[in-house]
Formats: structure tokens, sequence, C-alpha cells
């Protein structure tokens, strides 16, 4: 005489579904214009916290984390009810990339940028700036080449460990190269600007005018060198025109 009580005479049990593959990305899918500030909360509108992403060879681009297994049910009358596994996903491999031995990593195969378009991930050794170097770009800092086919503005910099070749001018910048830099136009700088251009390797343009230059090889100069710091541990050559 048991009442208002609940008595179990069957019993299920519901299936669990496995969870889908997730990949998770160390870098950003999307460029975002987003500048740097400092402490005060000034904002640097030459620094940008996401323009370039370096990366180098043997650096985990992204990782996989596998699908699990559903776990299976049973009805009330102790029947298996099967549960969905989890669906498996894969990387979308661009160029100079490659997998990990057990296939959950995607690895830089060279040192460059990581480049994201329609889900596919490539690294290119080589960064071309479509434009100047400018507020809509920020300051260059790349562990490759990078080619402007624009000018540098007064006030960037722009760092490689590569070559640097520029189409148009660079103006008062700061130009930084572990290799070569070649400047198709030529190079303006101010009486008393900050702007200096270094090579670990030769420096190469149409004409300097007041400018600091340094080369750890030879400064060509298709015209002339005015009112300008030139130095080289190998040469200066200045010919045609006026050189």
């Amino acid at each position: 005489r048991r009442y208002n009580e609940e008595i179990i005479v069957a019993e299920g049990k519901e299936p669990i579904d496995g969870e889908d593959a997730k990949i998770i990305h160390f870098f950003e899918t999307t460029q975002k214009l987003e500048f740097k500030t400092d402490e005060t909360g000034k904002v640097n509108y030459q620094e940008m916290s996401n323009s370039v992403k370096n990366i180098k060879s043997g650096d985990t681009i992204s990782k996989k984390i596998p699908a699990t297994q559903g776990t299976p049910g049973m009805d009330v009358y102790g029947n298996i009810v099967e549960a969905r596994d989890g669906k498996d996903k894969f990387f979308f491999k661009g160029k100079n990339v490659k997998e990990s031995e057990d296939g959950q990593e995607l690895l830089s195969a060279i040192d460059g940028r990581v480049a994201y378009v329609n889900q596919m991930i490539n690294v290119y050794p080589v960064l071309e700036i479509d434009g100047d170097i400018d507020l809509s770009i920020g300051n260059i800092n790349f562990v490759g080449t990078v080619f402007v086919k624009g000018k540098i503005s007064e006030g960037f910099s722009v760092k490689a460990y590569g070559d640097i070749v520029v189409d148009g001018v660079i103006e008062d910048a700061v130009v930084e190269s572990d290799g070569n830099i070649f400047v198709k136009s030529g190079i303006v700088g101010k009486e008393s600007g900050q702007g200096k251009i270094k090579a670990l390797g030769n420096v190469s343009t149409k004409f300097i005018q007041n400018m600091k230059v340094e080369a750890a090889g030879k400064i060509e100069v298709k015209d002339q060198i005015l009112n300008s710091n030139i130095e080289s541990k190998d040469s200066v050559i200045a010919f045609g025109g006026k050189g």
C-alpha cells in the first residue's frame, strides 16, 4: 500500500551526440584597422595592431581540436539508440604551409606573412603594398621582402629582414633593411628631418636629397646627391646628370 509515489517500471537513456571538430587560428582572419594607443590613451595613427602578421618557418598557424564520438543511448525496451559522431574538419592549405605529423596543426614552411583568402591559408615571403605607406597602412615591420607600389610617406617607417623595393619616392621616413633597398623614383627628406635609410646590402635610387643614408654595400645614385650624409663600407657612386 504505497500511494502518491513514483515507481520506475521502465527507463531509457538519451544518446549524446559527439562534438564537431574545431579549427583555431592564431591570426586575425579579418583585416581590422585598429590603431595602437599608449598608456594615456593617446592614439598613434602610424601604428596598427594587426596590419601585418609575421610568422617564422615552423610556427603554428592553426590548430585543430578533434571531433568526439557520440555516446549511444537506450530506449525503454533496452534497445540501443545510436548517437551521431562529430564531423571532422580539414585545413584549407594554400601556399607555403604544411600539416604536422599528427595532422592536428598547420605549420608555416617559410618566414613570411599569413594571408587568409576565401578560407584558404597562405604564407607569402613578399609583402606587397598596392598603394602608399600612409595612415591606411601604418608602419611596417616584416620578416621577408617588402614591395611598395606607391611611396613611403613622411613620418612612417618600413623595416624588413629582406629587400625593400619602392616604386615611388621615400619621403622623410625611416627605412631599414637587412638586405637591399631599391627606390625607383628617389629619396627626399627635410633639412631638419628625422628620415634615415639603412641597409645591410646595397642602396640604389635615382637621387638623394636631405637624407642620411647608410649601407654596408654600395650606394648607387643615377643622378645627384644633394645636402645629404652618405656612408658606405663599399663605395658611393653617382653617375649621369649632375652626379
